[in-house]
């Protein structure tokens, strides 16, 4: 009874202890270290003792969910490590969450840290070796006695060591560089589960680790893309001689099991380490190498599949600052035998032979031999051989391959996907020589190929994809079977009968194809690749109603590859015996034309023209300008972006240009913002101005014209010349400047000559500079900025200068004068009339008046004033003396046009006996107001005269001389004029530079 009565004592008190103690632990991590008092305090501390910045959002310690052990969790967390190129810092790792729990008796007895757990969560990882050896990872202060110091303003804390008995890191991205070795690793998800015992004298490491999406590479050369593994092994760690050994390792690669063993030593002096490792498969037979073929690729059920794969790698040698351990690999196939039970196809023998040596000290030395490659079976009948020298510097790579495929029988007894189609017979015998350097800076002379090979009735369909591919006879040859009796060849092309469509975008037809390759010393040692190429009926459609044709061309093309001295550059000879392209009204033609052109790499790598086009005729037809366009025998050159014309005659409908000059940013992408522009001579025998604008007003022509009619009719007949005009657009993406001769221009009615000045298209706008032109006998001055609105009016800005025309004539040149201005036809004589301003035009290019806002002079001398209802009343009321014709000794008139009428300012007109100032205003229905003062008459004082009405109903009554002190010589009299008007006609004639 008092044994029991003592153990429960004694275990009521223990139980009480842990209840107090749990408590006493409870509160102390709730409301004693709570993360917002230890957060500051332990990151300050690892800072001060780690070369590394520590961040954390929050350090939360643990303990019930860590029993019996005490745990930390950090949470949001970086590590960041000084950056090894003085810039910015790196981030060694990030995490979203790490947890540890450690033994507190330990590290407060013995000052031992021993951590029982340490997991991370979706961590982000960048391991970093630097050019000087050191890694970033390497981080823990040393002090004198290899301890870790914790500092504070009251004591002093040594941890003497650090242990790790589990570690977990889930999905973390990891990145490694070694700016050493130049090896670079990179996997997006890496998960490791590691267990550790540690004793005196060794430490033993159980570990699975897994990876997927793993990138390698070394010296900018790509060893491994998107690759998964997994690795389980036991690792021992011998302390005293710094051995790492390991054995019967599982290494899973891409689904392919191995067996890898081998040991590493390590000294920490030379910071060097010796490998000794071997890598093979764990089944070495055909059928888990063809298991481990991705299902995508091959059909892998119900076939059977025999013959043994023998894989071995070894890598034995220093692993250290510029040495690498000497990799040998060795890939065999014995016996392979391949059949699917529901297909009566079979490979009835498949042999490899293949030995590769990686020896990264002397990149020269690796190589890689494929001893033999055989590949025998239904439908195909294939071997092969060849050696790879110097396999990691510049590959020299000499290759055989013989046999014959027959496609159709592939087709018809494997299981090759169903929306495939593929038929023909493959013959192949070739042999190539070449450096793999050769191919990268086309120095193609160092390149060796003989043999041939031919496809015959070939087609390839590929639904899914809208590629099909069909050609009845496609021949390579190589060697000197290829040579010709005209010039040296290095090979031919041979292709009959190819039909392609690709993405249901692209269709190609060719009824034959003859290509000969050639090869080209150049004085830099380099040699250029060239072509002589001759093809027959081509056909061509694309997209959005593209289509070519060509029937027949001779091309010799050469490629120069990129040396010190110059850019790569194609130089490319032609002739075309007639050509078409068309996009779907549009088409441009050519017969019998020659070409030479260089293209070549600028700056921004882009692949400029430079050469020209010469051609017997070329035609044109777009929507914009519905009239076929055609260009007789002309050179056409370019270079770069421009074009240079040289009296290139074109002829369209009843016109004719003959254009010299250049054309810039022709070849420009329309995104770069850049507009076509251009600077030509404009020589003309004929314009019919009526015509261009009905064509570009229209917004459909009437019907397309043939290409073949076009291009038969070798003297197009002038057209039935029409008097209709009409609003036409200005394309807004071109400027071209015109400096321009043209003999007769055909506008409206009528007809002018001699033409010459600058014209401008540019912005949307056609501006003419100081045009001078003869019609009607007159000469005519003008400037004029034409902006079409849209298809039905346009606005024009105008300044007309007229010299020496006839009165009547004004409104056949101006014809909004027979409005405005309508005594105009009850003259007679020559006149000098000027006019500014701006109007809106209607569609069929008459002028609106009621939008002309303008200003205008017009000075006369000796004209005859015709005989009329309205001038005989007046005659007879100032008693005129009767003529059938009067004379106006002098006529000088300032005019304002706006809101529909035209103000006629006191203008002085000396008739008979008379000298008169005439003024008023003419309005657009026709009716008038004018006023005649009598300033000097056989009547012996002043007088005015009102004319009010129109041309059939007016009226004329005598009445006070308004404009009686407008035009005397006596200073007090003119001081009693209205100063407006004077300064009216003053500003008119300064505007107008009127003399």
């Amino acid at each position: 009874m008092k044994i029991r009565k003592i153990l429960r004592r004694t275990l009521f008190f223990f139980i009480s202890l842990f209840v107090l103690f749990s408590i006493a632990v409870a509160i102390a991590l709730n409301f004693v270290f709570t993360p917002e008092k230890i957060t500051p305090t332990v990151t300050e501390m690892l800072n001060e003792n780690l070369n590394a910045k520590v961040n954390c959002q929050s350090i939360e310690l643990t303990f019930f969910t860590t029993f019996p052990s005490f745990g930390i969790t950090l949470k949001n967390g970086s590590l960041v490590t000084p950056s090894f190129r003085d810039r910015e810092n790196d981030t060694l790792a990030r995490f979203k969450e790490c947890r540890a729990s450690f033994n507190i008796s330990k590290l407060l007895t013995k000052h031992n840290l021993v951590v029982n757990e340490l997991s991370l969560t979706n961590p982000k990882i960048k391991a970093v070796i630097r050019k000087d050896g050191k890694a970033n990872w390497n981080i823990v202060k040393q002090t004198e006695t290899d301890t870790i110091v914790v500092n504070d303003t009251t004591s002093s804390f040594k941890i003497n060591s650090v242990f790790i008995k589990k570690l977990s890191i889930e999905n973390a991205k990891l990145s490694y560089h070694d700016f050493v070795t130049k090896a670079h690793v990179r996997i997006d998800s890496f998960n490791v589960a590691l267990k550790a015992a540690n004793t005196n004298e060794k430490l033993m490491l159980t570990t699975q680790t897994s990876g997927k999406r793993i990138n390698f590479s070394k010296d900018g050369v790509r060893f491994a893309r998107k690759l998964k593994a997994s690795l389980n092994t036991k690792i021992f760690f011998d302390k005293k001689n710094m051995k790492v050994d390991f054995d019967k390792s599982e290494l899973v690669l891409n689904d392919i099991d191995f067996l890898t063993e081998g040991h590493f030593s390590i000294d920490t002096l030379k910071r060097e380490v010796d490998t000794d490792i071997s890598l093979e498969m764990k089944v070495p037979s055909l059928k888990t190498l063809w298991e481990a073929i991705p299902r995508q690729y091959v059909k892998q059920e119900d076939v059977d599949v025999e013959g043994n794969v023998a894989l071995k790698a070894v890598a034995k040698g220093i692993y250290g600052q510029g040495k690498f351990p000497l990799t040998d690999i060795e890939f065999k196939i014995d016996n392979g035998i391949l059949k699917y039970n529901k297909f009566p196809g079979e490979i009835r023998h498949l042999e490899a032979d293949m030995h590769s040596v990686l020896n990264f000290n002397e990149p020269e030395k690796s190589n890689l031999t494929i001893k033999n490659l055989l590949l025998e079976g239904t439908g195909v009948d294939l071997q092969g051989n060849a050696v790879v020298e110097s396999l990691l510097e510049d590959p020299k790579i000499d290759s055989n391959i013989k046999g014959e495929l027959d496609l159709t029988t592939l087709k018809k007894k494997f299981p090759v996907a169903a929306d495939i189609d593929i038929q023909g017979v493959a013959q192949v015998d070739l042999n190539a020589v070449f450096k793999s350097n050769d191919i990268i800076n086309s120095n193609f002379n160092n390149m060796k190929l003989k043999g041939h090979s031919t496809f015959t009735n070939l087609l390839v369909s590929v639904p899914k994809d809208t590629i099909y591919l069909k050609t009845q006879k496609t021949e390579l040859v190589f060697g000197r079977k290829a040579e010709t009796d005209s010039r040296k060849a290095f090979g031919k092309i041979n292709v009959t009968d190819l039909t392609l469509n690709y993405k249901k975008q692209h269709d190609l037809t060719l009824a034959g194809l003859d290509i000969k390759l050639r090869a080209k010393m150049l004085k830099d040692s380099m040699a250029a690749l060239g072509a002589d190429i001759k093809f027959t009926n081509l056909k061509y459609k694309g997209i959005d109603s593209l289509k070519g044709a060509i029937r027949r061309a001779n091309i010799t093309a050469e490629l120069s590859p990129r040396s010190t001295k110059e850019r790569p550059a194609i130089n490319t000879t032609f002739s075309i015996d007639s050509a078409g392209v068309w996009q779907g009204k549009r088409f441009v033609g050519i017969k019998n034309g020659n070409y030479k052109f260089t293209v070549k790499k600028n700056r921004d790598e882009q692949w400029m023209p430079r050469g020209y086009v010469e051609f017997n005729s070329l035609f044109a037809y777009t929507p914009e300008f519905a009239m076929p366009m055609r260009m007789e025998h002309s050179k056409v050159t370019i270079n770069n972006r421009a074009i240079t014309l040289k009296n290139a005659r074109i002829t369209f409908g009843n016109s004719d240009v003959t254009l010299t000059g250049q054309i810039n940013n022709l070849f420009t992408k329309r995104s770069q913002g850049k507009d076509i522009n251009a600077k030509l001579t404009l020589q003309s025998n004929y314009i019919d101005a009526n015509e261009i604008m009905k064509v570009m007003h229209d917004n459909e022509p009437e019907a397309q014209p043939d290409f073949n009619t076009v291009a038969q009719n070798q003297n197009t007949s002038a057209q039935p010349t029409t008097t209709e005009k009409a609003v036409f657009k200005i394309p807004e993406n071109i400027n071209f400047v015109f400096n321009s001769d043209i003999k007769k221009l055909r506008y409206g009615e009528l007809d002018m000559t001699d033409i010459k000045g600058l014209l401008k298209v540019e912005e949307g706008h056609l501006k003419l500079n100081e045009f001078e032109l003869t019609t009607l006998a007159a000469k005519l001055t003008t400037s004029i900025n034409y902006t079409p609105v849209d298809n039905t009016k346009a606005k024009v800005d105008f300044d007309f200068n007229l010299h020496d025309i006839e009165m009547a004539n004004i409104a056949k040149v101006l014809p909004a004068m027979d409005s405005l201005f309508p005594m105009t036809k009850s003259f007679e004589g020559k006149a000098h009339l000027r006019m500014q301003g701006t109007a809106m035009l209607n569609e069929d290019m008459t002028v609106n008046i009621p939008t002309v806002r303008s200003i205008a002079a017009l000075q006369a001398t000796d004209i005859m004033v015709l005989d009329s209802e309205t001038f005989t009343e007046m005659a007879k009321t100032l008693m005129f003396k009767q003529k059938e014709k009067n004379t106006i000794e002098t006529l000088e008139m300032e005019m304002i046009i706006e809101q529909s009428h035209m103000e006629v300012l006191p203008a002085l007109v000396e008739i008979d006996r008379y000298r008169l100032a005439v003024g008023g205003v003419q309005n657009l229905d026709l009716t008038y107001d004018y006023h005649v003062s009598v300033l000097k008459s056989p009547i012996p004082f002043k007088t005015g005269v009102n004319i009010k009405g129109d041309l059939d109903d007016y009226n004329i009554s005598l009445g006070k001389a308004k404009y009686k002190y407008y035009f005397t010589d006596k200073e007090r009299l003119k001081e009693k004029a209205d100063e407006s008007i004077i300064n009216k006609k003053k500003k008119i004639l300064a505007q107008l530079q009127f003399e």
